[in-house]
């Protein structure tokens, strides 16, 4: 998973979005699952994401360039992800 998601996910909750720290979801999440922590090098994520021009979102670009990096599955629920990333999932 990219840090960013971490990021992206305590900005929802200081706007009363959702009511619990990117941190605690992601601990929660890999105990579940064993997710983990990308250690992708930054500079070879923007690098992925400058080429996302499709969506002029931050979070997004350097979000899906993670999962591209390593042709990854990305669970999101985004329709604009799923229209530009063949790797989109929602169940």
């Amino acid at each position: 998973m990219s840090p960013m998601v971490v990021l992206e996910i305590d900005l929802m909750r200081e706007i009363g979005r959702v009511y619990e720290s990117g941190e605690r979801m992601f601990r929660e999440l890999a105990k579940r699952s064993g997710l983990a922590i990308s250690d992708t090098p930054f500079a070879e994520v923007v690098y992925e994401a400058s080429a996302l021009s499709w969506t002029k979102d931050p979070f997004d670009r350097i979000i899906v360039a993670e999962a591209a990096v390593h042709g990854a599955t990305l669970v999101t629920k985004d329709p604009n992800i799923h229209d530009h990333y063949e790797h989109a999932l929602w169940e």
